[in-house]
């Protein structure tokens, strides 16, 4: 009967406060209720002196440098709670993260989306800021390099972070291993680029900045991999696909957003300078060398469009890109057996029972584009949380994370056929090697036993 008598006067602030006011922040606080000491019952991650650490470009990417496979580990949807209602789910799911991240120990996890869950209606609070500070305080406590794309969930309409304010506490010099970039800089370049910018009034340029910001989105960035001769070999992307669309501001209609235009031509220019980055690399190695270093591109790398200079890339967002949708479909209506365009290299569909796929509702150019350029070899997407595949789909691999979501969908805490996380090796001749790993092969031991009650392994 409390329970529910918080929900109503918590319904009831709802109404009538605004969300960004100290009022509903002190509220949103109020109802918070992260165990910030239960971080300390996971020992950090133990790395040997060979550990890869990312480093700066002058240009303000991250890279690695390695003639070793760079090891990457896609995590996803992990909706830490933080509120009245999840602590034994937050629990379960730090104690899966640990577990995969202690035995995998790799050079990167890249999460794609939906980290924290501020439905309070499922976790008992709406606060998102005090879940990514509670998310945060977790990785760094660990020890393991990370960054992340945003999902649909990370600012609610009635949570008290904006966007942009969630992607602050992500790019915070007091973080030490994160390495997520909001792209604010990228966004204002690209409004201030354009034809004419200089000759508006200056509230008129701050509005477009401002304007070109939010439809930019936050954390689209590149971590470059090079070699020790300083040639690019994989060029990882992350990228935003914003929140929910076409006033669906709650999320209960599925009219979900995904990459806008601007986002697209920043990917394609920045394929273009890094092989630029790359010939100028060369450049210098056969006026040391005298001979033509082209011994040194990845066998891999593509891009007809910038010659073998192009790196080979990846990329990784939140929602699926309405290929994973046309090339399952495909599949589907051919009796699950491959077609011209489309195989199935592992998992299977079950999204809410209805095999469903919820992509963006806008069609866009980023599959043409990537086929045009001929980098990118794979997508990494979250999302849906029971669906579980990888797609070759013309050339390029669809590939869904796997879930480590405890109380979200109901009943999938005691469901784990999705749980668990991808390994992704980009090798030094620019090929990836994709591996689902399931959460519980014996070889992920945490700090809690595993639940022992999952019904569907």
């Amino acid at each position: 009967m409390k329970i529910v008598l918080w929900i109503v006067l918590i319904l009831i602030a709802l109404l009538v406060i605004d969300a960004k006011t100290p009022a509903f922040a002190w509220l949103s606080k109020l109802i918070a209720r992260p165990d910030f000491n239960l971080i300390n019952s996971f020992p950090p991650i133990e790395y040997g002196p060979d550990r890869l650490v990312p480093k700066m470009d002058d240009d303000g990417n991250y890279y690695y440098e390695t003639d070793r496979a760079l090891r990457v580990m896609q995590l996803t949807d992990v909706h830490f709670g933080c509120g009245l209602f999840t602590r034994k789910a937050d629990k379960k799911a730090m104690n899966a993260i640990y577990a995969m991240l202690a035995a995998e120990k790799p050079d990167l996890c890249i999460f794609t989306g939906d980290q924290i869950y501020p439905v309070i209606f499922q976790s008992g609070t709406f606060n998102n800021l005090l879940e990514t500070r509670f998310f945060i305080a977790f990785m760094e406590h660990l020890g393991c390099y990370y960054t992340v794309t945003m999902g649909n969930h990370e600012s609610e309409i009635y949570s008290p972070g904006s966007r942009k304010k969630i992607a602050e506490l992500y790019d915070s010099p007091e973080n030490h291993f994160c390495i997520f970039k909001t792209g604010e800089d990228i966004a204002a370049g690209i409004s201030k680029g354009r034809t004419g910018f200089d000759k508006l009034p200056p509230s008129v340029q701050k509005t477009a900045i401002s304007t070109e910001i939010k439809d930019f989105g936050y954390g689209n960035q590149v971590i470059k991999v090079k070699n020790s001769v300083g040639l690019i070999t994989q060029a990882i992307f992350t990228m935003d696909t914003h929140s929910y669309t076409h006033g669906d501001y709650f999320g209960i209609l599925y009219l979900y957003d995904g990459l806008h235009q601007t986002q697209i031509d920043w990917y394609e220019e920045t394929l273009q300078k890094l092989a630029e980055e790359n010939r100028n690399v060369l450049a210098a190695l056969q006026e040391k060398s005298g001979g033509s270093g082209a011994d040194q591109v990845p066998e891999t790398a593509g891009g007809e469009s910038a010659g073998s200079c192009m790196p080979p890339s990846c990329v990784f967002m939140h929602m699926p890109l309405g290929e994973y949708k046309t090339a399952f479909n495909e599949i589907r209506e051919n009796n699950e057996k491959p077609t011209a365009d489309a195989r199935l290299v592992f998992g299977s569909m079950t999204e809410t029972g209805k095999r469903e796929i919820y992509c963006s509702v806008y069609p866009d150019s980023m599959f043409e584009t990537v086929q045009r350029l001929g980098s990118t070899k794979a997508f990494f997407c979250g999302h849906d949380h029971k669906n579980f595949f990888s797609i070759e789909y013309k050339g390029v691999r669809l590939t869904y994370g796997r879930a480590i979501d405890y109380f979200v969908y109901r009943g999938i805490g005691k469901q784990g056929r999705q749980r668990g996380c991808i390994m992704i090796e980009a090798k030094p001749d620019g090929s990836l090697t994709i591996t689902p790993e399931s959460y519980y092969q014996d070889k992920y031991s945490g700090v809690f036993p595993k639940e022992t009650d999952i019904k569907d392994l």
